[in-house]
């Protein structure tokens, strides 16, 4: 069974929506625009229509999610101290393999 569906001649979506399906499906899509899904799953024609319809669905919501913007977090001042202790107890115990230095 296999389902056909061209992004651009459909009437369901918006400009803006037909934009984020083609950038979001861009790898599934074939030259002219077409998103062809396919599935042979199993021996019956009901089952796998029900099987391609699903995948459809879920591959074009998953496209029109917008995602969330990044927040960015600072470093907590607890974890910089930390690795700052780290890196002086790791200089002193290589500090204290060297001979010493006599004079």
């Amino acid at each position: 069974m296999e389902l056909y569906f061209n992004i651009q001649t459909s009437s369901f979506f918006s400009y803006e929506e037909k934009e984020r399906l083609k950038v979001a499906l861009s790898s599934r899509l074939n030259r002219n625009g077409v998103l062809i899904l396919s599935c042979s799953e199993t021996r019956s024609q009901l089952k796998n229509k029900t099987i391609v319809t699903r995948r459809f669905i879920q591959l074009v919501t998953e496209g029109l999610k917008e995602e969330k913007e990044r927040v960015p977090t600072k470093i907590p001042r607890a974890v910089k101290q930390k690795r700052l202790n780290n890196k002086r107890r790791n200089s002193e115990k290589k500090a204290n393999r060297k001979k010493p230095n006599i004079d």
